[in-house]
């Protein structure tokens, strides 16, 4: 499992896959178990470096430091190495991809823990070289995908657009449409000669959590449906989408050139570890045909248990539920993902002014509701809510306000998750 026994490694893929015609004594799948630290905890899941040699993941250290709980950062081990080390500099960071020569990790990481302004760095793989800044970035770009022409396509929050970052150092162009049948998550995979980019889509409607798999053809800049319930898709230089759902690994013939998937997906292989909240397990393919990915099966069918200070022990409930939507009425289609602070910070205790209190027109404290917005992120784990900023709501008026707290205590992106 991770975080305990750590990822499953698989070199030389199946036949099925790679569609070599070398002996069988040169065919055979070789499996590595690589060990977690203890000491660390994974935050955004790995990933493989296209050459196949080096594990990267974002994890944060489990023993506090000087200055309290300490901050996400990079690590990275080659496989012929027997540990993983850090990359300095990339504390704090929110995101991360890796080049298609295996030489650089890029990532996302903001100016400061009070900051709206994220920006993108990049460094070695190796940490031969301290980060470099690239780019200021928006809270609605995704984790970037890199083109073979060493173009960027970011995918923005409202899974309807994407922005596009030249090579050349130039500025990222506006919003482009995906013209896209659905809401496209997450950028997976680049097609040969960027035909087009293979993508996971929300399936079903917006509270659904199926997922699907499409291709944003590069050519017609239109977004279709491939697989209905799958995810994480990625292409096999032998003409095969690889991709999961649920926790088995399936693929299909794939022809890259007219973007169409050709007879049924046939199951690989299952045990992969799935996430609550999602419907298919990430899992990353090199172009080496080296396969990493997690153990431990299904968790979505966990059940959550409350535990109280003084050790007492309940099921979870529907007043435990911590996440609500606060949408607009108007008919924009414009809603946010909020919490209760208390559900994750108990000692949340934000000061308001007099005045601020009686534009509410609180006369009551049990009229006064408390909530913060939340940026939901897959993995979960990296999800953040912003506690400088809180939701005041008197629920007799019906009226609300956004209020910011001068208290350097409170994170812009406090994790939800620890």
């Amino acid at each position: 499992m991770v975080g305990v026994l750590g990822f499953l490694v698989a070199a030389a893929f199946w036949n099925l896959v790679l569609g070599k015609s070398t002996p069988r004594s040169t065919r055979d799948v070789t499996r590595l178990s690589v060990q977690i630290p203890p000491d660390l905890r994974v935050t955004s899941g790995s990933w493989i470096t296209p050459d196949g040699r080096t594990i990267v993941l974002s994890a944060i250290p489990r023993q506090p430091g000087p200055d309290g709980a300490q901050p996400p950062r990079i690590y990275v081990r080659r496989l012929d190495q027997t540990s993983f080390e850090p990359l300095r500099g990339t504390d704090g960071l929110l995101g991360f991809v890796v080049s298609r020569d295996s030489k650089w990790v890029e990532f996302i990481s903001s100016a400061s823990d009070r900051s709206f302004d994220p920006q993108i760095f990049k460094m070695p793989v190796d940490g031969s070289a301290p980060p470099v800044f690239l780019t200021r970035a928006a809270d609605t770009w995704g984790r970037p995908i890199f083109l073979e022409s060493g173009d960027q396509l970011f995918p923005l929050s409202n899974g309807k657009d994407y922005v596009r970052l030249p090579a050349n150092g130039g500025p990222p162009s506006k919003p482009i449409s995906l013209h896209s049948e659905g809401a496209v998550t997450d950028f997976s995979d680049v097609l040969p000669g960027d035909r087009g980019v293979l993508v996971t889509m929300r399936g079903g409607d917006a509270s659904s959590l199926r997922q699907d798999v499409g291709v944003f053809d590069l050519k017609s800049g239109r977004t279709k449906r491939l697989i209905a319930d799958g995810g994480s898709p990625m292409y096999s230089p032998s003409g095969y989408l690889v991709f999961s759902r649920g926790g088995t690994l399936l693929a299909a013939r794939f022809d890259s050139r007219s973007l169409e998937t050709k007879g049924q997906p046939v199951a690989i292989m299952d045990g992969l570890r799935v996430f609550t909240g999602l419907s298919a397990s990430p899992f990353v393919l090199a172009r080496s045909g080296t396969l990493v990915y997690m153990t431990g099966g299904d968790m979505s069918g966990r059940q959550a248990i409350v535990v109280r200070p003084d050790g007492h022990v309940s099921e979870w409930s529907p007043e435990h539920q911590p996440f609500h939507w606060m949408e607009s009425v108007d008919g924009q289609g414009v809603r946010f993902a909020i919490i209760n602070p208390l559900a994750f910070r108990p000692d949340y205790q934000p000061k308001l002014k007099k005045e601020e209190l009686a534009s509410l027109n609180i006369k009551d404290p049990k009229e006064l509701l408390l909530y913060v917005i939340v940026t939901l992120k897959q993995p979960l784990n990296d999800s953040t809510a912003n506690l400088a900023g809180p939701l005041f709501i008197n629920i007799r008026e019906r009226v609300g306000k956004q209020i910011i707290i001068e208290n350097d205590d409170y994170s812009l992106r406090e994790r939800i998750i620890r």
